[in-house]
């Protein structure tokens, strides 16, 4: 019973980081273009989505996040979301900054930090709301 909960709420868990995360960056270009990030013209957008979804599962396996989600402590699991994200942005300005360039897909490094700061604080209402619910779960 225990093994199904805990898979149940790993899934959640990345499930909803996932989205939180893609919110974010869709949110994001919308306010800043006033315009969809499907639409025709800005599919260039599109593949900095597909980096940004890679490289938080990168982070979130190094990092361990998802491992014990029903058995760690709030400080630990806070602590871990913290080093996932930042490891997180780490590999964000190593790979886009540095590598591709943000001139190869025309993005704006606006874009890039307000994406990442809106999805660094939708991801801790998020993980706050988790442990909510997690909490009662636990007892």
């Amino acid at each position: 019973m225990i093994n199904r909960h805990t898979t149940l709420f790993k899934a959640l868990n990345l499930t909803i980081d996932y989205l939180v995360l893609n919110i974010s960056l869709i949110a994001t270009y919308y306010i800043e273009n006033h315009t969809s990030i499907f639409s025709g013209e800005n599919k260039k957008y599109l593949p900095i989505v597909l980096v940004f979804n890679l490289i938080w599962l990168l982070s979130a396996n190094i990092s361990r996040l998802y491992r014990g989600v029903l058995n760690k402590d709030s400080i630990i699991t806070f602590r871990n979301v913290f080093r996932t994200y930042f490891l997180f942005v780490s590999f964000i300005c190593f790979t886009i900054l540095i590598l591709i360039g943000t001139e190869a897909y025309f993005i704006t490094r606006q874009y890039l930090f307000y994406s990442i700061v809106l999805f660094g604080v939708l991801l801790g209402c998020w993980k706050v709301i988790f442990l909510l619910i997690r909490k009662s779960e636990r007892a």
